[in-house]
């Protein structure tokens, strides 16, 4: 299964939302770590380490998208699943979004098997390259 010791990188600023999510994958056997903002995830220095990345559109300092482009702009190409409690996904955020590979925009609440499904297609998808 290509979950197995898949780091799973989390940037959202609220905490019980990390928490949750932290929860989550860590109880489907993801390797989990989590950041407050774009910024924090940056300065870790684990983004080529991450083998997927679950990430809020509106963070503090850099946005979710703009993460992203910074992401892509330095070749790294892990899947990235967006997520918002806004209904923000219309017009060219969204358009952003997939030319940079998005693979899922998640409202938030999302229900938890559209996030792991998600998860596991990005994984297979990073796999097969």
């Amino acid at each position: 299964m290509p979950s197995a010791n898949a780091l799973i990188a989390v940037v959202d600023d609220s905490a019980p939302m990390r928490e949750a999510l932290d929860s989550l994958l860590r109880a489907n056997g993801f390797i989990v770590q989590c950041f407050h903002s774009a910024e924090d995830f940056l300065a870790s220095g684990v983004e080529r380490a991450a083998a997927c990345l679950i990430v809020d559109v509106k963070l503090p300092g850099l946005s979710g998208l703009v993460l992203q482009e910074r992401l892509r702009a330095g070749g790294v190409r892990a899947p990235v699943i967006l997520m918002s409690a806004s209904v923000y996904w219309e017009g060219t955020l969204r358009a952003r979004a997939t030319q940079l590979g998005t693979i899922a925009f998640l409202p938030k609440p999302f229900d938890a098997s559209q996030l792991l499904d998600a998860i596991r297609s990005g994984l297979e998808r990073s796999i097969g390259r």
